[in-house]
């Protein structure tokens, strides 16, 4: 049963995706393929410098955490500031200095840099700041 089976499924489907399979290990080998999100890291737009900054290892993980927890905000650099995210749930948002009464905005992203070392035409920073 399980041979009439599988020639069943190799008359029909199988030489598609067999051949699909082949295409797409043949493109992965070919060309570079897409970055995985988990390369990309979490910056904040330091205005000053007009670049993008990224966090530190630790913040990273509390950004990721809570976006992916769907959270509206999370605390970052020890709770001096706080990360709201884009109500739209993009990977994007707006940082706010904590305890200050009209806080400056700074736009947060996650993104990779692109081959020239930019995000969205912005340089970025090597390290975090203090580091």
């Amino acid at each position: 049963d399980n041979d009439s089976q599988q020639n069943t499924g190799n008359t029909g489907s199988s030489s598609s995706s067999g051949s699909s399979q082949t295409q797409s290990n043949d493109s992965q080998k070919n060309t570079e393929p897409e970055p995985a999100p988990s390369q990309a890291k979490w910056y904040w737009m330091d205005m000053e410098e007009f670049q993008w900054v990224p966090y530190t290892d630790i913040d990273q993980d509390i950004i990721d955490k809570a976006f992916t927890a769907k959270a509206d905000r999370c605390n970052v650099v020890g709770e001096k500031y706080r990360v709201e995210f884009d109500s739209a749930g993009s990977r994007a948002g707006n940082q706010f200095q904590n305890n200050v009464a009209d806080p400056i905005n700074h736009m947060v992203v996650n993104a990779e840099p692109d081959g020239s070392g930019q995000i969205h035409g912005m340089d970025v920073a090597d390290k975090p700041k203090g580091s």
